[in-house]
C-alpha cells in the first residue's frame, strides 16, 4: 500500500533470495538481512545515458 520500509519488511518476512529495488532509502535495510541479496535497478542510470546521447549534436559521416 505504501513504499514504507516496514511494509516491505513484513511482505518479505521469511523470504530468501534476490530483491530488486530502486534507489529509495526506505529499502536500504535489505543490505543487512541474512539470505537477501539486494540488487539495484538500472533504469535511472540508463535514462541519464540516453539523455546525454540525445543532447549531442549529430556527427556527419566522412
Amino acid at each position: 500500500m505504501t513504499r514504507a520500509g516496514d511494509v516491505a519488511r513484513s511482505f518479505l518476512s521469511g523470504y530468501e533470495g534476490y530483491v530488486q529495488t530502486d534507489g529509495y532509502a526506505g529499502y536500504d535495510y535489505l543490505e543487512s538481512i541474512e539470505g537477501i541479496v539486494h540488487v539495484g535497478c538500472w533504469a535511472h542510470a540508463r535514462r541519464k545515458f540516453v539523455e546525454a546521447i540525445e543532447a549531442q549534436p549529430l556527427l556527419e559521416e566522412f
